[in-house]
């Protein structure tokens, strides 16, 4: 075959500007100050900088993002937001429905979340029907709908996502799925429970490789699951209810590692409390209306629950008419973050109660998309640099095999 010299030929003119080029991105900035500049700007802009030249793409893709990024991305955790969006396009009149994302700093001023330099939008999610949304675990996100269909999202990391393995349901069950990290087996999983007329069962899924199937878990507490909840320690927590009383609300435990499940009573008085993760604890806050105080109890490692001498004050001074109001944990110590729900009413905003100050304080975030008014929000939220294989992701995130404290 006679070779194409005209093509050889452009081929190396293109090499050739491209190392001269590299020869004068490498004079102009050293090493140490394209580290520095890189570790000041958010994961989307990181990733777009791999494009300048070789030698940025060999340094982020292997020393900044296993590293470095990481490490501040902990240090600096956000608070993610997410909405089921539907809308209708008016040139093919089509209706399109996605997943939507954006993020703040956590620790953050308020008065800058407004601005572009704090402020990260992140790639939507395309979907097919109404996804709900479960725990996020070290930046992960888990998304499904009630037919079995499941998937990993990576939202900080240009929206990878990975499909799950379908759980076979029939059109009368539906699907609850939680995700978690197994500290000890160093490895995710997923808690899959189905729920139907004619049974009730719990699956499980490691995410340890391509091949990676559901495996049967045994229960022998029939339940209704209804919420998730945090993941501490490697357990998972979720709000359920017996199957036989339907007013009697407890907590689920499932231990990631051993796959057992243990049930915790929950106070009489706190039934339908959201669960929360309170300095490092599992917590149950009442989410009542507005016009009442929130009463909060603490599991300690007893394996008791305590009710702390304060409660969450009244928020009529500071709510919007007619919003809904619940509880994604808090910063430090002492200071709880509510999030609203209803995005039809009211744009997206946080109140903030300063428990050792006793004050509440309302803080409005940049308006998004047009919302369905499902709307979502989760509390250290960290930026995952990976994108692709999970296994990747867990050796990331603990190169040494120590999760961060």
């Amino acid at each position: 075959m006679e070779r194409n010299i005209s093509s050889d030929k452009g081929k190396q003119i293109i090499k050739e500007k491209e190392d001269e080029r590299e020869k004068k991105m490498s004079n102009c900035f050293p090493n140490d100050l394209i580290m520095e500049i890189i570790k000041r700007v958010p994961l989307k802009s990181a990733v777009r900088m791999c494009s300048l030249s070789k030698s940025w793409h060999n340094m982020i893709c292997t020393e900044y993002l296993s590293g470095q990024f990481l490490s501040h991305s902990v240090a600096n955790p956000r608070i993610l937001f997410t909405s089921f969006v539907i809308k209708n396009h008016k040139a093919t009149k089509k209706t399109i429905t996605y997943r939507w994302f954006h993020s703040v700093l956590q620790k953050g001023p308020p008065e800058l979340w407004n601005q572009n330099q704090n402020q990260v939008p992140l790639p939507r999610l395309e979907c097919n029907s109404c996804i709900n949304i479960s725990q996020m675990v070290l930046g992960l996100v888990c998304c499904f709908d009630r037919n079995g269909n499941s998937v990993i999202c990576n939202p900080g990391c240009g929206g990878a996502y990975k499909d799950l393995p379908k759980v076979n349901v029939s059109m009368e069950e539906g699907t609850h799925f939680f995700l978690g990290f197994d500290e000890k087996g160093q490895q995710f999983k997923i808690l899959c429970v189905i729920r139907g007329p004619s049974r009730m069962e719990t699956q499980v899924l490691s995410l340890v490789d391509e091949n990676s199937s559901w495996r049967r878990v045994d229960c022998e507490t029939p339940h209704y699951s209804v919420y998730p909840g945090p993941c501490l320690v490697g357990k998972l927590y979720y709000g359920a209810y017996y199957l036989t009383d339907v007013n009697s609300f407890f907590v689920m435990s499932f231990d990631l590692n051993t796959e057992e499940f243990s049930v915790i009573e929950a106070p009489s008085e706190a039934t339908g409390a959201t669960l929360v993760k309170i300095n490092n604890k599992l917590a149950l806050i009442r989410d009542i209306p507005n016009q009442h105080s929130r009463p909060i109890w603490i599991f300690e490692a007893a394996g008791t629950w305590s009710k702390l001498p304060y409660e969450i004050p009244e928020f009529t001074d500071v709510a919007l008419f007619g919003e809904y109001y619940k509880c994604i944990g808090t910063i430090g110590n002492d200071q709880f973050v509510f999030a609203n729900r209803n995005l039809l009413l009211n744009p997206p905003h946080l109140i903030y109660y300063d428990a050792h100050q006793n004050r509440l304080e309302k803080i409005s975030l940049p308006r998004g998309p047009p919302y369905s008014g499902d709307h979502e929000a989760f509390i250290d939220y960290i930026e995952n640099p990976k994108r692709r294989s999970l296994q990747a992701i867990k050796d990331k995130i603990f190169p040494n095999g120590t999760p961060p404290v």
